[in-house]
């Protein structure tokens, strides 16, 4: 409870972490109550429930304009710096990443993994569905499997970077095939083995966040295609 308020808190802090953490949610909720000038208070008892008890002025004070005689602050450069990976980290903790696997055991592994980790998640079931949903929904990463009934995943890979809409979304593969050079060949961002690694799989994610918004390039994928 100490820790609740604190962004990205885990409550299992060991290497499984079966439990999920704190996010942002109740963080930007305090922030917001003492902007303006309340308070947000926690009453938790095990079999009991909990109840978040919110605290608020009937009005806000206003804060006073400055002198016209004050010069505005000089930019401070680390502050600049500091502002703008913050803005990165926030884009990684609220991009969508959709998956393309019609195996519901690996969906649902996926799913836990990426709601534990921030991602909001998006589920397709085969290739078709998966292309209609990147071009409907444009996620900012997506994770493909290769054998698929249907179209399979180079299919849709295939179909993906022909696609000038969606041409730019970085693609993984996830997949019991070892095939990387015909992944990366047909555009693939990243390849990843199956059974997952997962910490290898939130690193890959998070470089392809951060290239698809313009912060860096990803280079060859934390080198998985050597």
């Amino acid at each position: 409870m100490a820790r609740l308020f604190t962004p990205f808190t885990q409550a299992d802090n060991t290497t499984t972490r079966k439990n999920g953490g704190t996010g942002l949610g109740l963080t930007i909720s305090k922030r917001f109550c003492e902007m303006m000038g309340g308070s947000i208070e926690l009453e938790s008892s095990p079999g009991t429930g909990s109840r978040f008890l919110v605290r608020l002025p009937s009005e806000t004070p206003e804060i006073p304009a400055l002198p016209k005689t004050v010069a505005p602050p000089v930019p401070d450069p680390m502050a600049a710096r500091l502002t703008a990976a913050a803005a990165r980290e926030q884009r990684e903790y609220l991009s969508k990443v959709l998956v393309i696997d019609d195996d519901p055991t690996m969906h649902d592994m996926i799913q836990l993994y990426l709601a534990r980790e921030g991602f909001a998640h998006i589920m397709a079931r085969d290739g078709a569905e998966g292309l209609r949903l990147a071009r409907g929904l444009k996620p900012d990463v997506i994770t493909l499997d290769v054998m698929m009934p249907g179209m399979d995943g180079w299919s849709v890979l295939k179909e993906l970077k022909q696609d000038p809409d969606v041409a730019g979304i970085p693609v993984v593969m996830l997949t019991l095939m070892d095939d990387r050079n015909l992944g990366f060949a047909l555009g693939a961002d990243g390849y990843i083995l199956k059974p997952i690694d997962w910490e290898m799989l939130g690193a890959v994610i998070k470089r392809c966040v951060r290239n698809n918004s313009g912060a860096e390039r990803l280079v060859n994928s934390l080198g998985l295609g050597q």
